[in-house]
């Protein structure tokens, strides 16, 4: 009973009473059943009890919360958690009817009143959690494929719904699926006692959506080129404007460091500073570029155009794989991008709004504070303007915007402050 007063001092005299009564409970129950290893028994608190509340170490859980011990055996680590968490809700599980007996026997004993059990395997149970937690020596992926199902999509408390395992040893092998969202925790960082140095507790979050991106920043001219990918690893690229060999380099080692797959590559428009980068993504990854072709002769002529900038570029340009309009759809992952033509800055300018992620990309039709150029051939102010009022401030204020230079903004800053657009 020590190790749990050290590590969990604030403890109510409710919660110190019921902790308190595991031991001989334990101790009668295994003298008929045996739930725990008789030279075992002695260790109770450290190696079962304690070893239990590591779970509450990484995640308070909220009132209400529904938790499915998978597996419980004898209880573990289904009690001591519902000792610790009374206002949340424990469903303890196992395929051996004598271990959920006793569970629920002892959990009955110290008066826990959110406590229930079933004699059942997991792939049976229909109900929803918000959290599925383990002792079972079952590996990650077929626990995880077996208790999916479990988890609701409610989300109550600070980390999102998912399965929570107590695991030793090497557990590299069977968390190497998870590896871009797993959390391991090391119980050596937690308690100091021997026995927990190789002890982990191991998070996995379930059916939520992971959204990422990643800005580069590419050539002389400093466009900013955004990767989009999210849990299925499934990637989306906007404005490749890498000019170098390095910029190149520094795209294709993240992509493969992360997994990804790119799935479409998205130009604004096709001014050449967007698009020194195509034939080095048509080359490397196998895409051709999406875009309006109203500014196609801005592609044809790169070679001749750039020169007027002080650069050299031999590469050609060819035409779009798609052409994309106004009201397109564009898909990866679980992620939609919507097209909205924003001519002005040029005719064949896009922006791609996520709605789902609150971001649009503009390209060079809004920045922070300013708007696109529109000295140059091809361009319009009043076009530009137009577009800006009519399809860009009509998003959401909180949207969030990620222009093709310079830093991000969002609509609602831009509508109050923005001089150029009265």
């Amino acid at each position: 009973m020590e190790e749990i007063l050290k590590y969990f001092p604030s403890l109510t005299e409710r919660q110190k009473e019921q902790f308190a009564a595991l031991y001989d409970l334990y101790f009668d129950w295994n003298s008929k059943i045996n739930v725990i290893s008789r030279k075992d028994i002695e260790n109770l608190y450290l190696h079962h009890v304690l070893h239990s509340l590591a779970i509450a170490k990484i995640i308070q859980f909220r009132p209400g919360t529904k938790i499915l011990d998978f597996g419980c055996g004898g209880g573990f680590p289904g009690v001591p958690l519902a000792i610790m968490f009374p206002e949340a809700e424990f469903h303890l599980v196992d395929s051996i009817g004598k271990k959920v007996r006793v569970a629920t026997e002892i959990a009955a004993a110290i008066g826990l009143q959110n406590v229930r059990g079933s004699h059942s395997r997991v792939q049976d149970i229909k109900d929803k959690y918000n959290f599925v937690v383990s002792r079972a020596v079952m590996q990650l992926p077929e626990l995880i494929k077996i208790c999916r199902k479990n988890i609701g999509k409610e989300q109550l408390n600070a980390l999102p719904n998912g399965v929570i395992c107590l695991k030793g040893g090497n557990i590299e092998g069977e968390t190497q699926p998870f590896k871009n969202v797993v959390e391991i925790t090391d119980l050596n960082t937690l308690f100091e006692e021997e026995y927990f140095k190789d002890k982990k507790v191991v998070y996995v979050p379930i059916g939520y959506s992971m959204f990422e991106f990643r800005r580069f920043i590419f050539n002389p001219v400093q466009v900013n080129c955004y990767l989009l990918w999210d849990e299925t690893k499934e990637a989306l690229l906007i404005d490749c404007g890498a000019l170098y060999q390095h910029e190149e380099e520094q795209l294709m080692n993240f992509v493969a460091e992360k997994g990804l797959t790119i799935k479409h590559y998205l130009n604004t428009h096709l001014h050449f500073d967007h698009i020194f980068g195509n034939p080095f993504i048509q080359h490397c990854f196998g895409l051709g570029y999406e875009a309006n072709d109203g500014d196609i002769s801005w592609a044809e002529g790169i070679a001749e155009r750039v020169q007027l900038f002080g650069l050299r570029y031999n590469e050609k340009i060819s035409k779009p794989a798609r052409v994309l309009h106004d009201g397109d759809k564009v898909h990866f992952g679980n992620q939609t991008v919507e097209v909205i033509a924003v001519p002005g800055h040029s005719p064949g300018s896009l922006a791609f709004y996520l709605p789902q992620q609150k971001m649009v990309f503009t390209g060079d039709a809004l920045f922070h504070s300013s708007i696109g150029r529109t000295d140059l051939p091809d361009s319009d102010y009043l076009t530009l303007i137009k577009s800006i009022k009519e399809k860009l401030f009509a998003l959401p204020d909180d949207t969030r915007v990620l222009p093709g230079h310079s830093d991000y903004t969002n609509i609602g800053m831009e509508k109050e402050y923005n001089l150029y657009v009265r």
